[in-house]
């Protein structure tokens, strides 16, 4: 509708300008018009019943739709419905809904059989008004407001002007007053008539009203109003009105359709159509349900069981949308309530048994031809296997089961020729070529049938009276030396000898093309023949009836990709597209080499292809239809939704017609014609907007206690505790051209680095987000590929646990470091004095092996004096021997204690910290029994933590069950902690050593296992136990690490440990022996006495302590 007032002069010149137009218009769509296609919207699909009796998209972009069972928001993927709740007086006041319009705010507004409701998106419900007394609380009253609302209209003071069955009223939202409009017999400025069912603003401002049977105009000037008698119109009600763009003002009538010419205000004579049986172009049906202009200026009319008409300016009548009970995407009810149309072009019909029912976009630019059972005037077969175009423009349709078909483009009718009511050998028809005024057929099985056309007469050639290879002719043509050529089945391509009436048969001798069936020939700008097989492709050269041949090598890259061939489009000289069972090829002809067309294709088997006038190529595959676009690679595929035949397009069946058009036919859902200058995009970037959300698959609601205070759709901040750190959102792009096709991309800020493109998929799920705050966002795209980029956001904010708090952190933290720090000072301290001790002590021997050094230099001169001081020298080896073995169970002892001190002290008092917050953990109180079993957790870790050290300082293993025992523990021990993997091997039944001898062993093996760490960098090590005779014990420990040079390393600081290790041994009556190479790896080998005398060990009066069973009781 065109806003503004004019002169009567301009309109006139706009109305002539808008009928060329509109002439363009209908010149476009011809006899197809009537040609509709529809989706429907069904209580099947959620619809909350089938009489829908208006409709609206707001500016959010939602559909609703009133029906006479509630409201219904539709997001292109489900239904929100609202109806009355007893009780609830913010749910709709009445579930029959009459109107719906959204004002100038924004603000959405019902009318129905109880008055008005406004609907309140940021609680989801209503504010109902209503002049009738009601029992429920919360119902706006207001007097004159009376029950049932038809239609509402805003005029440019922003008043709400309604249709009542008790007048006109105005309603202020700001004052909430309403002002009535009643018939007064006394007063000819009043209403005709208190039953007004519609109103129309014009572009003046004023006001039409449906008003009984008569029209009726309020003056915005005067505010009076004024009856307008219509000369013609003989109807008893008025039902709708609409001003179309050339300033037309409709009127339905339960007796036809008028039109007033609205420019000539002075004249009252207005132009009536109604239905006549003998004029098909006439209205279907005279009772007329609704009126509809749409944004072309096209004027609709919904009828009462006569479908959907639409008025034809150029010619004066109607074109016809009625419901065919065999067309499954016809119309499906043929009483039409409501019309609206959406902001994508799409045509919503409200009807009264068959819900809603929705255009497609591009009616007119993908047309789908299939079988239709019950209508003769179909196709006959919905298997196709080839076209063919004649000279008159017709477009013959070769059916494999059907006969033959001629197409009319113009006038959509099908003629048929079977078997069973003409000459035709067979139902299988494969091809059609024109020659000659005649046409010839190529039948499966049937041979080849002569058709003339002008006398209805076929004749067939078979191999039983001709000299024809085979009776299963594929394929036609003729060459330009006038030799027809058939491609045909296991006899490949023949070639008519015009000399003696003979065929010459051109299949390679070689494998693969032996008894190759030759299913597509297509001759290129050269005269050349393109020879599609199953098994290869070959090129004939009439000129010279020479055959070339490609078929797939797997060592050729340059070969081509699939043996099977059934398309072929020429798009330059020499330079071609091949369709092949695996994708599309790219062939240089005077090369010979094909290169792969990497392209996102539907499928990878193309069945057909075609160029149109844009150079864009149309493929037909086993997955479906694509339009490839070889300047940019861009591929853009097409569904059912955009009114293709499905995803099964047959072999070899396609055809450019002279006018552009591309037909392709299907396996068994009949054939599609592509009029590719007729598609156009639809550039309106959807909505996108959140229908859902949900914490652990579950939708939240909004409410007191929920993490949404308010519908997610409005929503812009979401809290969330620690433990909803899983949730998902639902979304949905308000495009409803084809839904299925819309596209979605989202992204957390604060957790995503990128944006999640998703293709169709419309959810958005995160599992384990860290506390903190947040952003999601989402963008959405047509089918199209418009994305809007501005999209929807919500902020998120998911709180920390008490325990993840930073000063709960803290205290727990200075805790722990308060225990750690007073045992491990403890121990560092206690461990500085044994090494105090330790280097004290290999001092002394090495000061004692200096001196034996220089008694054996002197030995000649003071033999005599050693054999006098050898008892001396004796006695104070074993003191030195006996305070060795002092020294290790001293070290021993030390450590014992140390762990005594932390199982007695330390854990005790963890363990009774453990027990004290068990009783915590049973209060009533959820958050002090989570933290409580939080402050659990942590003191369960510090317990086995000093459990550890307490193995660590002295294995109790190694004291109760002996060396071998110990070592175990150890081999255990340094893999848990170093990685390191210990082999351990011993001989059966050997005698346990002496304490002192196994505890110096033990630690001997564990310097070694630590040198083996440190510098062999290997990840295993082996040590074994054997018994020697003398009741002598060997260790020995090997690796396969880097090694080293003993004489080298024996001074280095490296060497120091293992000369500690010799020295103890020595003391002991024992030694070490070291074996090793640079990058041969090392074997240490002990070798010690297994008795021994040991000093008493205090430690051994002590408590044994164990593990502690710290589970609380």
């Amino acid at each position: 509708m065109m806003a503004g007032p004019g002169t009567i002069g301009s309109r006139l010149a706009l109305r002539a300008a808008s009928l060329i137009v509109l002439a363009g218009l209908a010149l476009g769509a011809g006899p197809h018009g009537a040609t509709l296609q529809f989706r429907h919207l069904t209580p099947e699909d959620g619809l909350s019943h089938s009489w829908v009796r208006a409709i609206l998209q707001d500016s959010q972009g939602y559909i609703w739709l009133g029906t006479d069972a509630g409201l219904n928001r539709y997001d292109g993927y489900s239904f929100r419905i609202y109806r009355h709740e007893r009780g609830n007086s913010r749910s709709l006041l009445n579930a029959s809904v009459n109107s719906l319009f959204e004002d100038t705010q924004g603000r959405l507004w019902i009318g129905h059989d109880r008055g008005l409701s406004l609907y309140q998106p940021l609680t989801d419900d209503f504010i109902n008004f209503s002049s009738t007394a009601s029992t429920e609380q919360g119902v706006v009253v207001l007097p004159g407001l009376e029950t049932a609302i038809r239609c509402i209209v805003q005029d440019l003071s922003g008043g709400l002007w309604l249709a009542s069955d008790a007048g006109l009223l105005l309603f202020s939202p700001e004052t909430r007053r309403v002002e009535t409009y009643r018939h007064d017999p006394k007063d000819v400025h009043s209403l005709s008539s208190n039953e007004v069912r519609f109103i129309v603003r014009d572009h003046e401002g004023d006001l039409w009203l449906a008003a009984g049977n008569s029209l009726n105009r309020f003056d915005r000037g005067t505010r009076q109003i004024n009856r307008h008698p219509i000369t013609g119109v003989n109807s008893t009600d008025l039902t709708q009105l609409a001003i179309d763009r050339f300033d037309y003002l409709w009127i339905g009538t339960d007796d036809g359709v008028c039109r007033l010419d609205l420019s000539r205000p002075a004249e009252s004579v207005a132009e009536c159509f109604r239905h006549d049986r003998r004029n098909p172009g006439s209205l279907a049906s005279d009772f007329a349900r609704v009126l509809f202009a749409d944004r072309d200026g096209q004027i609709w009319v919904g009828t009462e069981n006569g479908g959907l008409d639409r008025f034809d300016y150029q010619t004066g009548t109607f074109v016809h949308c009625k419901t065919d009970p065999n067309d499954p995407s016809s119309l499906n009810n043929a009483s039409v309530y409501s019309l609206f149309e959406d902001r994508a072009g799409i045509l919503w019909v409200g009807t009264f048994a068959g819900g809603a029912n929705l255009t497609r976009r591009n009616q007119d630019a993908i047309l789908h031809f299939k079988t239709l059972p019950g209508n003769t005037g179909s196709l006959s077969y919905s298997s196709i296997t080839d076209f063919f175009e004649d000279k008159e423009g017709h477009v013959w349709i070769c059916t494999d089961g059907g006969g033959l078909n001629r197409f009319d483009p113009r006038t959509r009718q099908f003629e048929h020729w079977t078997a069973g009511n003409s000459g035709l050998t067979r139902d299988a028809v494969l091809d059609v070529f024109e020659d000659d005024g005649r046409l010839l057929i190529g039948t499966w099985a049937g041979g080849l049938n002569v058709f003339d056309p002008r006398k209805g007469t076929f004749r067939a050639m078979t191999t039983r009276n001709s000299n024809l290879p085979s009776n299963s002719i594929f394929e036609i043509a003729r060459d330009r030396r006038g030799r027809l050529l058939l491609g045909t089945y296991e006899r490949g391509l023949v070639v008519q000898d015009l000399a003696n009436d003979s065929w010459t048969s051109y299949v390679p001798d070689q494998n693969p093309f032996r008894d190759a069936n030759a299913l597509l020939l297509q001759e290129d700008a050269d005269g050349d023949f393109f020879v599609g097989t199953e098994t290869g492709l070959m090129i004939f050269h009439p000129e010279n009836d020479s055959l070339e041949t490609f078929h797939h090598d797997d060592r050729d890259l340059a070969s081509i990709a699939g043996e099977r061939v059934y398309a072929v489009t020429e798009v330059g000289a020499g330079i071609y597209y091949v369709g092949t069972d695996q994708g599309l090829d790219f062939f240089d002809k005077k090369a010979g080499v094909f290169s792969h067309v990497n392209a996102a294709l539907p499928g990878s088997e193309i069945r057909s292809m075609a160029k149109d006038r844009r150079g864009d190529i149309w493929i037909g595959t086993d997955r479906g239809l694509c339009r490839y676009t070889p300047l940019t690679g861009q591929v853009k595929n097409y569904t059912k939704g955009d009114g293709t035949l499905g995803n099964d397009y047959n072999r070899c069946a396609y055809l450019i017609s002279r006018d552009g058009a591309i037909y392709l036919g299907g396996v068994n859902n009949g054939f599609n014609v592509i009029y590719p200058n007729r598609i156009t995009e639809n550039r309106v970037p959807p909505s996108v907007v959140i229908t859902d959300f949900k914490i652990a698959n579950r939708s939240v609601l909004p409410g007191a206690g929920s993490a949404l205070k308010q519908p997610v759709g409005v929503a812009r901040h979401i809290e969330l505790s620690h433990s909803q750190s899983s949730f998902s959102f639902e979304l949905a792009a308000l495009d409803f051209s084809n839904p299925d096709r819309n596209r979605y991309a989202f992204k957390l800020d604060g957790f995503d680095k990128e944006w999640n493109e998703v293709g169709s998929l419309r959810s958005a799920t995160y599992t384990n987000i860290s506390p903190g705050r947040y952003v999601f966002r989402a963008r959405a795209a047509n089918g199209d590929g418009y994305w809007n980029e501005q999209g929807t956001s919500v902020s998120l904010q998911i709180h920390p646990p008490l325990w993840g708090t930073w000063w709960f952190r803290l205290l727990v933290v200075g805790f722990g470091l308060t225990a750690v720090l007073t045992v491990v000072l403890g121990a560092r301290r206690r461990r500085r004095i044994l090494e105090s001790m330790n280097t004290q002590l290999n001092a002394e021997i090495l000061h004692a092996r200096k001196a034996e050094e220089g008694l054996r230099e002197a030995r000649d001169q003071l033999e005599q004096k050693v054999r006098e001081r050898t008892a001396e020298l004796t006695e104070r080896a074993n003191q030195l021997r006996t305070l060795a073995g002092e020294l290790t169970l001293a070290e021993q002892r030390e450590r014992r204690h140390l762990a005594k001190l932390l199982h007695d002290h330390l854990q005790q008092l963890l363990v009774g910290a453990k027990f004290r917050v068990a009783l915590l953990s049973k209060a009533a109180d959820p958050a002090v029994k989570q933290a409580a079993e939080e402050i659990q957790a942590l003191l369960s870790e510090s317990i086995e933590a000093s459990r550890s050290l307490t193995a660590e300082l002295s294995p109790p293993i190694l004291h109760e069950g002996g060396l071998e025992a110990g070592l175990e523990w150890l081999a255990h021990w340094m893999h848990e902690k170093h990685g390191l993997v210990v082999g351990l091997s011993a001989e059966e039944d050997l005698t346990a050593a002496a304490e002192d001898v196994s505890v110096l062993l033990f630690e001997s093996v564990r310097e070694l296992l630590f040198n083996v760490v440190k510098h062999a960098k290997v990840q295993s090590a082996s040590v074994r136990l054997e018994r020697l005779e003398g009741q002598m014990l060997r260790i020995s420990v090997r690796d396969h690490g880097r090694g080293f040079d003993p004489d080298a390393r024996q001074f280095s600081r490296e060497g120091f440990g293992l000369f500690s290790i010799r020295e103890r041994l020595s003391l002991v009556g024992g030694r070490l022996e070291i074996q090793s190479s640079p990058g041969h790896g090392s074997e240490m080998t002990l070798i010690a006495p297994l008795a021994g005398e040991s000093p008493d060990d205090p430690a051994s009066a002590d408590e044994p302590y164990s593990e502690l069973d710290c589970s609380p009781k």
